[in-house]
């Protein structure tokens, strides 16, 4: 059996044991930050994964971006200089 557990990101990543661990996140319904947007709460969901597997999606990751901002969903953002 399958589940989709849908995310809007991960409000820490930290390393325990020898994995990677992400703490998934979602736009609360009810609290908000000091502008008033939602903020990010943790799900109770976790993804684990080996420094290897981190690696693999890192990767595909940068791909997917590199071609939002392909087809214009994502913009660069650009350097300031000091």
């Amino acid at each position: 059996m399958s589940e989709n557990i849908f995310v809007d990101g991960a409000v820490e990543i930290r390393i325990a044991g020898g994995a990677i661990r992400l703490d998934l996140a979602s736009y609360s319904s009810d609290k908000k930050d000091k502008n008033q947007n939602p903020m990010l709460e943790k799900t109770g969901h976790t993804l684990i994964m080996t420094p290897e597997g981190f690696v693999q999606l890192y990767a595909a990751l940068e791909k997917v971006a590199a071609r939002l901002t392909d087809v214009g969903i994502l913009r660069k953002k650009e350097k300031v200089n000091n």
